[in-house]
C-alpha cells in the first residue's frame, strides 16, 4: 500500500534529452551569389554553443573551446593568416561576410545563431592573429539547408580606422 501511494505521489523522473550532433557541411559549389574574396567553409555551430541550451556550463565551455579551435584550424588551412594584405595593416577594420546555411530540419533563431558563432569568430581571429574587435561583419541567413557557415574576407576590406 505504501509503495503504491509513493508511486502515485512521486512523479517519474524526466528522461534526459539526447543532444544531437550537427550533420557535416554539404558542398556550396552551386551557390552563385556568394561574394568574391578569400573563403572558408566551417561547420555549423554545435548545439551546445547555443545560449538557450540548458546544460552544465562546463559542457558549454568545452564545446565552445573545441569549436573555436576547429574554426581556427579550418581558417588557417584555407589560407587565412596574418600575411594577407588586409590583415597586415596595423590598424583598420577587416570586412567579412558570414553566411549561415541552416542544418536540415532546423529553424534558425537569428540572434542565437550569431551568439552561437561567437566562438567561431574568435577562432578566425586566432588564425589571423588579430583582435576580433577589428571585424566588420555582414550576416546573411540563407534558406538552403547545407549545415555550414561560409566566411568570406571581402576584397578591399579596409573600411577605415
Amino acid at each position: 500500500m505504501r509503495a503504491a501511494l509513493a508511486k502515485l505521489l512521486m512523479p517519474e523522473p524526466k528522461k534526459k534529452r539526447q543532444i544531437q550532433e550537427r550533420p557535416a557541411p554539404m558542398p556550396i559549389d552551386d551557390v552563385k551569389d556568394l561574394p568574391a574574396g578569400k573563403r572558408v567553409i566551417l561547420h555549423f555551430p554545435p548545439v551546445l554553443c547555443n545560449p538557450n541550451t540548458h546544460v552544465h556550463e562546463r559542457l558549454k565551455a568545452r564545446s565552445r573551446k573545441q569549436y573555436r579551435i576547429a574554426c581556427a584550424y579550418d581558417a588557417h588551412a584555407a589560407g587565412f593568416n596574418f600575411r594577407l594584405p588586409v590583415i597586415r595593416a596595423a590598424t583598420g577594420k577587416v570586412h567579412m561576410e558570414v553566411a549561415f546555411f541552416r542544418p536540415p530540419g532546423v529553424a534558425l533563431d537569428r540572434d542565437n545563431v550569431i551568439a552561437s558563432f561567437k566562438a567561431g569568430q574568435d577562432g578566425i581571429a586566432d588564425a589571423l592573429h588579430i583582435d576580433d574587435s577589428r571585424f566588420v561583419i555582414d550576416y546573411q541567413f540563407r534558406r538552403e539547408a547545407r549545415s555550414c557557415v561560409v566566411v568570406t574576407l571581402l576584397e578591399n576590406s579596409e573600411v577605415g580606422g
